[in-house]
């Protein structure tokens, strides 16, 4: 009976796939989707003959990943499906003896982040899929021919086109008309279309495209299968009947979080195979990604290609401006391990300038934090946190008049705090944070008088107020 790829198919996805003409690598065979594939492979076409096609599977054979990740993970979204649809569609090659010559897989990305960026990434994870394949059927590198698709526009277009979001004629218009990159004519960037669509209605046109559309792009199309009746194989590989297990482990399909680029002379992909000359020929417009000497790593371009790792302690040193503004020098030294972090930081800025208005400020504090939200699991030291923080401190403030105040060592609070840290490249984030809770201090008002400080008063202050604000920059050292 026909074969139906199903599972992998979502509703948002509709017809949704990379489907070409006739692929380059095969340009003599007939291109067949999966009802009429059997027809092929048993020699009942029109003429009678057993012979070479391309079989296209009927709804998309998709695997997806999560924001800036290449490593496979069967428990996201529906790759469970895609597994079992491609271990299906294996297991009706063996059955009927057919030869599989060439699988054609295309990488693809959404637009966030840097061109380069995304080819790269888009391309590990062409690698990654080719990987999982192998873990379920021995199939050579040499019948893979990965290639990275880019920023998957042709999708986006078409998922807004089925849908009924808000300026969708407006989104449409910049998709067909607008290119990718616009140059001026000293070679400049000047403009192109995500710059275009990020600005639309003020960038809520992006948000709900973000929302609703961006996970489906960010995943690895199976395009094609090149499939030879066996009297006719070239004698490259027939899929054997094999009970084998999948696979699953993340190691197997990406060694690593980060994503490393090497450069190659040749239009070649290097995919790590134990044989030295097995590269893939990929179209001219490709990375060339080498997957096991990651000596290289890709520039810093403010995309986190990296995921949090949960079972990691993460360390990084910060510094309040608000406190750097006003001439008080801070540091900080905060340590992570999974949504927990502990803080510790100090400020010191006591300078002798008593006859003029002066801040004069020394401080310690500590905080345990709790961090929650999306950002939090995927980036160190990002997303919304909550905790607790305490400090002891000592202050003396004179403005312009004669009359100035001081709370000598002793002084303390203790409070709740909030925060949002928002990731601004790749391992440095801004921390936003305000705190309430109790302080209690000895407060006593001086005047300057004959270069002597005159006591006038002195009273002890015990109250419910602001106890903290912070604007700090956190900078990840080890990522």
């Amino acid at each position: 009976m026909p074969f139906l790829l199903l599972g992998t198919y979502s509703p948002a996805m509709k017809s949704l796939s990379r489907v070409a003409s006739t692929p380059p690598y095969a340009p003599d065979c007939q291109v067949v989707t999966s009802d009429t594939a059997q027809n092929f492979a048993s020699g009942s076409t029109q003429g009678g003959g057993r012979k070479a096609y391309i079989e296209r599977p009927k709804h998309p054979l998709r695997a997806y990943f999560p924001t800036g990740r290449a490593d496979f993970n069967l428990k996201f979204k529906s790759n469970t499906l895609f597994i079992d649809s491609l271990t299906a569609l294996l297991d009706r090659y063996a059955a009927n003896g057919v030869v599989i010559e060439q699988v054609d897989i295309c990488g693809g990305a959404s637009p966030e982040g840097m061109l380069h960026m995304n080819r790269a990434l888009a391309a590990k994870r062409a690698v990654n899929v080719r990987r999982q394949i192998q873990s379920l059927k021995p199939l050579n590198d040499t019948l893979f021919h990965t290639r990275d698709c880019g920023i998957y526009w042709e999708g986006l277009e078409q998922l807004v086109a089925e849908s009924d979001m808000k300026h969708r004629d407006e989104v449409l218009e910049i998709l067909r008309t607008v290119p990718e990159q616009i140059f001026s004519p000293t070679g400049k960037w000047v403009d192109g279309r995500r710059h275009r669509l990020e600005m639309l209605h003020g960038g809520r046109t992006w948000h709900e495209m973000s929302r609703r559309f961006f996970p489906e792009l960010r995943s690895c199309e199976i395009v094609s299968f090149k499939c030879n009746p066996p009297e006719y194989s070239t004698g490259i590989y027939t899929v054997p009947n094999s009970d084998e297990k999948i696979n699953t482990d993340s190691d197997a399909t990406g060694r690593s979080d980060t994503l490393h680029a090497g450069t190659d002379k040749g239009n070649t992909v290097n995919n790590g195979s134990d044989t030295p000359n097995a590269g893939l020929e990929v179209s001219a417009d490709s990375i060339a990604l080498d997957t096991d000497n990651l000596s290289q790593s890709v520039p810093n371009t403010g995309l986190a290609l990296f995921k949090k790792s949960p079972n990691k302690t993460y360390f990084a040193l910060k510094t309040n401006l608000l406190y750097d503004a006003v001439g008080l020098p801070n540091l900080g030294v905060e340590v992570q391990r999974g949504q927990w972090s502990l803080t510790a930081s100090g400020l010191y800025g006591w300078w002798r300038n008593w006859t003029r208005p002066h801040i004069n400020a020394a401080s310690g504090e500590m905080a345990l934090r709790r961090w929650f939200g999306r950002d939090s699991k995927e980036t160190p030291f990002a997303g919304h946190h909550i905790g607790a923080t305490a400090q002891v401190a000592a202050f003396d403030l004179k403005g312009t008049g004669a009359e100035g105040r001081y709370a000598p060592w002793g002084s303390w609070c203790a409070g709740l705090e909030y925060g949002y840290a928002l990731q601004l490249c790749q391992g440095l984030t801004l921390d936003l944070t305000a705190g309430v809770g109790y302080a209690e201090f000895t407060l006593k008002r001086y005047e300057r008088q004959d270069d002597c400080d005159v006591l006038l008063g002195t009273r002890r202050v015990s109250t419910v107020a602001p106890v903290k604000a912070e604007v700090s920059l956190i900078w990840t050292l080890n990522r």
